[in-house]
């Protein structure tokens, strides 16, 4: 895991004490992750997102929007666009907050 940044150190010091925080903070997480997800499929292909969208079957502006955050796939969806790829979603578990750093 990469070394946390000051603002990383930060939310996960305020996470620790504030439980609303500590929802919020990891559901912004899971959301940039999904961008994440969505953008390396894009990049594996080489496609624009006109293309990468015409080879998934979905609108343009859907991707566009996955991959500015302004809209959260749902499963079902990243389902849809892993397949047309010949891949599969595969769903796992990791503790929160590790706070692994480089010693």
């Amino acid at each position: 895991m990469k070394e946390m940044s000051k603002n990383d150190l930060q939310a996960f010091s305020e996470a620790q004490t504030d439980l609303e925080f500590k929802k919020a903070y990891e559901a912004e997480l899971l959301r940039l992750e999904l961008v994440d997800l969505l953008l390396s499929l894009r990049e594996e292909t080489g496609l624009n997102q006109k293309a990468f969208a015409e080879r998934v079957g979905k609108p343009r502006s859907t991707i566009c929007r996955i991959e500015k955050g302004t809209m959260e796939p749902s499963l079902g969806l990243l389902e849809e666009i892993a397949f047309a790829l010949g891949k599969r979603i595969t769903v796992g578990t990791v503790e929160l907050y590790e706070t692994t750093q480089a010693e």
